[in-house]
């Protein structure tokens, strides 16, 4: 049976299943499978549990939520860790495709040729009209996952990793910043497990980074090692964790 896990791997029902789902930034845009955060943190994690990554990439909330419940029954996870893609998934330059689309959002049309610079197709259309209702229509959303997860009794756990997105540039930026906290709101309000504000960017870490979105196996490893962390801190995982040495990637 497929799963659209990446790799295809297979679940193993012998041991304790977390499902990561998110973007190109979950899934391990430019890397191997065994260098994304969901490898390294199954391996913190040690023999009891797995890790599996349906994640694809250039996929929003619309997307990731409906695959992981096309599953969810049969692979029976305990844990899911999501990390909220952009609220806006626009073309992004350098696809390799020279003839015009159109892409629609929210009743706007806009048709532009995918080598175009960001900046122009932005230009194009206002999206600062239609930026609070998508922002408001992820969050919607979210909190319907999250009700569901609560039914299935799932932990969720929030990754709230702020990239560098070309739907940051200019006025979008005040949206794209309302979006994080309002992730981070709707967390701190349901006492959701969370790695706030997450930004490779902040003190300059590029090297990181693979380009000015994704992590490379480095910044992967440092992802897991912070939702290791947080899984420990807060009891999302066994505490006999906590009485073992320190994991060695």
């Amino acid at each position: 049976m497929n799963f659209e896990i990446r790799d295809n791997v297979e679940p193993d029902f012998s041991k304790k299943r977390i499902v990561c789902i998110g973007c190109s930034c979950t899934w391990g845009h430019g890397i191997e499978q065994n260098e994304t955060w969901p490898h390294y943190l199954e391996k913190l994690l040690g023999r009891d549990y797995q890790c599996l990554n349906m994640s694809k990439c250039g996929d929003g909330l619309g997307e990731i939520i409906p695959r992981y419940k096309r599953y969810d029954d049969f692979i029976e996870p305990k844990i899911c860790i999501v990390q909220p893609p952009s609220f806006v998934r626009q073309p992004f330059p350098g696809i390799q495709e020279e003839s015009e689309k159109t892409f629609s959002y929210f009743g706007c049309s806009l048709t532009i040729s995918p080598y175009e610079n960001m900046e122009k197709i932005v230009s194009k259309i206002d999206y600062l009209e239609a930026c609070p209702l998508m922002i408001d229509l992820e969050m919607e959303r979210l909190k319907l996952f999250y009700e569901y997860l609560l039914s299935k009794n799932v932990k969720l756990i929030l990754i709230l990793y702020k990239y560098i997105d070309p739907c940051s540039m200019g006025e979008l930026k005040f949206f794209y910043n309302k979006y994080f906290k309002d992730l981070e709101k709707f967390c701190n309000k349901n006492k959701i497990s969370h790695i706030p504000q997450f930004n490779f960017y902040k003190n300059k870490d590029k090297k990181y980074l693979l380009d000015q979105t994704h992590p490379n196996k480095y910044g992967c490893e440092v992802f897991a090692n912070k939702i290791y962390k947080k899984m420990l801190e807060e009891r999302v995982i066994s505490i006999k964790f906590n009485q073992k040495k320190k994991r060695k990637l």
